[in-house]
C-alpha cells in the first residue's frame, strides 16, 4: 500500500493510472482495514420526496396533492465514514462500520444511518466471503427502520479484464409503529468494472429485491440496471457520468387508492474531479443528480435534484 501511495503522488500522474491504483488501494485496504472520513455540501429541492402531482385518486375520487410548507429547497452537510479492522491474527474475521449522517438547518430533516457488521473470509474458499450485519436508520429524530441482515459474497478472478462480485443477501426489516411494512427482503447485487481504453473505464450493476411482507399490498419484487463511465477529460481532470433504471411491482391493491402499485425509477447524475487536487488533505468532487420516480399511484409519483460537494479522503 506505501508503494501505491508513493506513486499517487508523483506529479502529472494520468488520471487513468491513478484510477487503477486506487482500486487495488481498496483491495489491500479490504484485506488490511482503514479509516477513511468524509462530508459533503449537499442541496436537495424535494427533502420529502413529495408528489409533483396536483392531484390523486382516492377510490376512484380526485383530490387535491397540497404540499407541506416545510417541502422547500435546502441545503445541509452530510458527513460520512466508512472503516474496517481485522480482528484476528490470520485475517479470517473482519469488523466494518459505514455510516452517514446529514445535518440540515431544519432538524425534520435531519438522517443518520449505520452499517455495523463482520466478515468472515474461509482459507479454503477464498473468492467467498460471509457477513453479518445490522442497519439503522433514524430520520427527522424518529426511528425509521432497522434492518438485520446475512450475506454471502462471491469475487471471481478476472475475465477479460473484467473485476466483479455478486452479494446473495438476507435481511429483516422492521419498521417500528408500523408493522405493515415489516418483511423479510431479499436481493442479489453484481458489480462489474472494466477499463475499455486508456481513458476510459466502464462499470455496471445488477440489482434484484425481493420483499416478503405479511400484508401483500406491501410486498413487492424489481431490480434496477446501472452503468457508469469513468473518462480521463485530461491528465489529472476526471467526468464520471452514470444513470440507473430499475421497476418495482407491488402483489395487491393499495389499501388506500385501492389499486395495485408499481413504480419506475430513474436516475441519471456526473461527477467532476481533480486527482491531484487536496483541501486539508481532501479531495474535492462535484456531483449533480437527478432522480424520478414515475408511479402508476400519482401521490408515489416525484422528481428532485440534488447538488453535491463531496470531500474525499
Amino acid at each position: 500500500a506505501e508503494v501505491f501511495n508513493a506513486v499517487l503522488q508523483q506529479p502529472d500522474l494520468p488520471w487513468t493510472v491513478q484510477e487503477n491504483i486506487h482500486a487495488y488501494l481498496e483491495v489491500i485496504d479490504a484485506a488490511l482495514g482503514y479509516l477513511r472520513f468524509g462530508f459533503s455540501l449537499i442541496t436537495d429541492n424535494n427533502p420529502r420526496n413529495f408528489t409533483d402531482s396536483e392531484q390523486v385518486k382516492v377510490a376512484g375520487q380526485p383530490l387535491r396533492v397540497v404540499e407541506p410548507e416545510d417541502n422547500k429547497e435546502v441545503t445541509g452537510i452530510r458527513y460520512t465514514l466508512n472503516a474496517a479492522r481485522v480482528l484476528t491474527k490470520s485475517g479470517w474475521l473482519t469488523g466494518y462500520l459505514n455510516a452517514h449522517y446529514s445535518d440540515f438547518p431544519s432538524s425534520q430533516f435531519d438522517r443518520w444511518t449505520a452499517d455495523l457488521g463482520l466478515f468472515l473470509s474461509m482459507r479454503t474458499l477464498p473468492k467467498i466471503k460471509l457477513r453479518a450485519g445490522l442497519e439503522e436508520s433514524y430520520y427527522g429524530g424518529d426511528h425509521l427502520y432497522e434492518f438485520p441482515y446475512l450475506g454471502v459474497i462471491y469475487t471471481p478472478d478476472p475475465v477479460f479484464q473484467v473485476r466483479s462480485n455478486t452479494e446473495l443477501k438476507v435481511g429483516q426489516l422492521r419498521v417500528p409503529d408500523a408493522e405493515q411494512y415489516d418483511a423479510t427482503n431479499l436481493s442479489l447485487t453484481t458489480v462489474a468494472n472494466r477499463p475499455l481504453t486508456a481513458k476510459v473505464r466502464v462499470s455496471g450493476t445488477l440489482y434484484l429485491e425481493k420483499s416478503i411482507a405479511d400484508e401483500k399490498a406491501y410486498a413487492y419484487y424489481g431490480g434496477e440496471l446501472g452503468l457508469g463511465l469513468g473518462y480521463a477529460l485530461s491528465q489529472d481532470w476526471g467526468l464520471k457520468p452514470y444513470a440507473s433504471v430499475g421497476h418495482r411491482l407491488y402483489e395487491a391493491d393499495d389499501p388506500f387508492f385501492g389499486e395495485t402499485r408499481r413504480d419506475t425509477r430513474f436516475s441519471t447524475g456526473v461527477r467532476v474531479n481533480k486527482a491531484d487536487l487536496k483541501v486539508f488533505g481532501y479531495v474535492p468532487e462535484v456531483e449533480l443528480r437527478y432522480d424520478e420516480t414515475w408511479s402508476n399511484l400519482d401521490f408515489y409519483s416525484y422528481d428532485k435534484v440534488v447538488f453535491l460537494l463531496n470531500f474525499n479522503e
